[in-house]
């Protein structure tokens, strides 16, 4: 077969020339790039059944408004704390984002301009570092998104002089991320070509027999690359980084092939064969050597089409496309250029049937010495190849991206700015998703469950804060949901009610309203926890409530009743100390939570912190979890490991035991 082949080639050199020559070209010219088609979000490769894809799926479908495809932050930094000029410069950098002149995928922008109630989440408390968190509409790792953050950044170079400026977060390694690999590849395709030209110059003394390879590779390589575009463009998910195997691959397989091709040309041509007649037989002996060495390597990477992780599952067969094509280059491309030189590949000395001795080695002593001493060579060779395996032991994987990044990019200047500010948690949190089915979440059993499971997940090492509806800022004892907040906050709408009683203008400021909610308030929390209606200080609270509204009237300034005013006062008094009294019951119930929808009718914010924590169906939670470390750091790892078993024991023993739950997130 290969002797056909041979022949085949020889005879129509020119065409198959042509056909290689035309190909690469529409390739270089028309082919997507694998650094545009291709993704290099590890997040696109993995099983729809991994916990993380569930927890996408889950915030796709229940919180539809807050989901943000993608994500980055900006970070300011001033080491002598922020000026107003800085302040000034944030607030800008925030509108614009806001408006009409912002990159298109800009969906969203948080911050502390943006939600004011919000300063301290986005403030250091040292004052020195605030943050912005830009939402895209595309994916972190998209090149659109990438695009949108060079404009970003670029919006960012005006920054005042004492100001620090970084566009950092999901998308803005993602966007350096990419860059490094364009860099890596150019780098590691210039120096795979000098290497090889270097090493055949070595070997064959001729610059014509170095570059033939090289041509021949050099258009397996591109035509590769084109095809695997193409695929990627078609909806193949493949990764970016796989151009920097590529080169590496194709390069050292084909010159393989090739060495193999051109030492069987040169023994040919020493018998006086004409160049036509040596190339034809020199594929007939060393076509099925090359294809018998190619298709195991290409079995070998097909069989990587069986894992479970989507990047390993598509890198094998995309090499095992790269191979093939390049076999089919050293059986088709290289003897047709063969074919053409002859006796002038090896220029400057063509005089073939006298090999030169080896510059390095006698092979053939080394040869002879080899398999006449085979008993004691194997076994010093065998244990020469077990020292590496040795330190096979002491492997630490690692998956930090940071961490392999160049320490100019910018991204990973701004994790560093942070240290000491922010938890570098903080850029990507984790996502716990608790979904009870059916069972509503903002019951009070259900919030004393989810508060139980916020303090034991704060417990975790390495976990600084966990943000959920329970605790929005991270400290569960400052929670809105907390029953004996409530009642202190309602203690002191009392006490301002009454100050404005001291004087008739204000007395005519007070409705009956002022009063109906705290008395709808208690009829609440009577229902959550029927026991408190035995407790005196309710009962003494129900019924000034009670008498409030008999005696709220808005008489003008110059029929004020004084001696009403006075009772009325006095009522107040008592009330602010019942309220008092129950709160001091209820701390010592650290558990009692409470959702009033009342409460959310007076409190704006409080329906947007519903909308954040908790699905439309209130069926559906999901939690924050800050880490401590860089959220690609082995540490983070093992701590996302500890907060699913965390997580797993803890729902265990509340209410919500039968609850779905999911942890989620750059790091998980």
């Amino acid at each position: 077969m290969f002797e056909k082949i041979g022949k085949l080639v020889v005879k129509n050199r020119w065409w198959i020339i042509g056909f290689w020559l035309i190909l690469a070209i529409v390739m270089v010219f028309k082919a997507p790039s694998l650094s545009q088609v291709g993704t290099i979000d590890e997040a696109n490769f993995l099983p729809s059944n991994a916990e993380s894809v569930k927890v996408k799926d889950v915030i796709k479908d229940k919180f539809p408004e807050e989901q943000a495809v993608g994500s980055g932050v900006i970070i300011f930094f001033n080491q002598r704390g922020l000026s107003e000029e800085n302040k000034n410069y944030v607030k800008k950098v925030s509108d614009w984002l806001t408006s009409d002149q912002k990159p298109a995928e800009v969906e969203k922008v948080i911050s502390a301009v943006t939600n004011p109630e919000s300063e301290s989440l986005f403030t250091s408390q040292d004052e020195t570092t605030t943050l912005i968190q830009v939402n895209f509409s595309t994916n972190s790792f998209d090149k659109k998104t990438e695009d949108a953050v060079k404009v970003i950044r670029e919006r960012l170079n005006d920054h005042p002089a004492d100001l620090q400026a970084y566009f950092s977060g999901q998308a803005g390694i993602g966007a350096d991320l990419s860059d490094s690999i364009k860099q890596s590849v150019d780098k590691t395709t210039w120096a795979t070509i000098i290497l090889v030209i270097v090493l055949l110059l070595i070997i064959y003394r001729s610059p014509v027999a170095s570059l033939v390879p090289l041509v021949a590779i050099g258009t397996a390589f591109i035509i590769s690359r084109g095809v695997l575009g193409y695929l990627a463009q078609g909806g193949w998910k493949i990764t970016s980084m796989l151009d920097s195997f590529l080169v590496v691959l194709i390069f050292g397989a084909g010159i393989d092939y090739c060495l193999f091709i051109v030492s069987r040309l040169k023994e040919e041509l020493a018998k006086g064969n004409h160049k036509h007649e040596a190339v034809a037989e020199t594929m007939t002996k060393i076509g099925a050597v090359i294809t018998a060495s190619a298709t195991t390597v290409i079995i070998g990477f097909l069989g990587l089409s069986i894992a479970s992780f989507g990047m390993i599952k598509t890198i094998g067969p995309a090499l095992a496309i790269a191979i093939g094509i390049t076999l089919l280059a050293g059986l088709t491309l290289m003897p047709a250029l063969m074919s053409i030189f002859g006796h002038k590949l090896f220029w400057p000395f063509p005089e073939v049937e006298k090999p030169h001795k080896s510059l390095i080695l006698d092979w053939k002593k080394l040869a002879f010495f080899v398999t006449n001493k085979a008993k004691f060579v194997a076994p010093i060779v065998i244990l020469l190849l077990l020292i590496p395996y040795l330190a096979l032991f002491k492997t630490n994987k690692s998956f930090d991206i940071l961490s392999e990044m160049p320490k100019d990019k910018e991204s990973v200047q701004g994790f560093e700015v942070l240290e000491g500010h922010f938890d570098q948690g903080e850029l990507m949190p984790l996502q716990v998703i608790i979904d009870s089915q059916n069972d509503q979440l903002l019951e009070a059993k259900n919030l004393s469950a989810l508060s139980k499971i916020s303090s034991e997940l704060a417990k975790v090492e390495g976990v600084a804060k966990v943000r959920s509806a329970i605790a929005p800022s991270g400290d569960i004892d400052q929670s809105p949901f907390k029953v004996s907040n409530q009642l202190i906050n309602f203690q002191e709408q009392i006490q301002a009610i009454a100050k404005k009683m001291a004087t008739p203008a204000g007395l005519g400021e007070i409705k009956e309203d002022n009063f109906a909610s705290l008395n709808s308030y208690l009829d609440s929390l009577s229902l959550s926890y029927p026991e408190v209606k035995e407790e005196n200080s309710f009962k003494e609270a129900k019924t000034i409530l009670g008498s409030l509204s008999v005696q709220i009237q808005t008489p003008s300034t110059s029929t004020v009743n004084y001696l009403a005013l006075s009772n009325l006062q006095s009522s107040l008094e008592k009330l602010s100390q019942d309220f008092e009294a129950l709160a001091t019951i209820f701390n010592q119930k650290p558990n009692a939570y409470l959702y009033p929808d009342t409460l959310a009718s007076q409190n704006p914010q409080l329906k947007d912190l519903e909308k954040m924590f908790v699905s439309s169906d209130k069926t559906t939670t999901r939690l924050y979890v800050i880490l401590k470390e860089d959220p690609y750091s082995d540490k983070a790892f093992k701590t996302v490991t500890a907060v699913r078993e965390t997580l797993h024991q803890t729902l265990s023993g509340t209410e919500l035991k039968s609850a779905a739950n999911f942890v989620g997130g750059p790091t998980a």
